[in-house]
């Protein structure tokens, strides 16, 4: 405390406007990380919903082949 009141007062503006300049560019870098996580965790969940439509779509599909097979086989003649 000694040290900064022996400070001029010029010198103590600079100091407190780079501590503040400080405090304001580590927030800035803080906020670009996260903001980049946020975006790859959208991506991400965002391409596993489309993987899951995906494996619905399939389903349906492997459903109605299942279905076709099962009349062609009912309606198939005995031997």
């Amino acid at each position: 405390m000694k040290f900064l009141e022996s400070l001029k007062l010029n010198t103590k503006l600079y100091l407190s406007v780079g501590a503040m300049l400080l405090i304001v560019i580590a927030l800035g870098v803080q906020s670009f990380y996260s903001t980049r996580l946020q975006s790859e965790e959208v991506v991400r969940m965002y391409e596993m919903e489309l993987q899951g439509v995906s494996h619905v779509k399939e389903a349906s599909i492997h459903l109605m082949q299942m279905g076709r097979s099962l009349r062609q086989m009912i309606l198939a003649p005995d031997a």
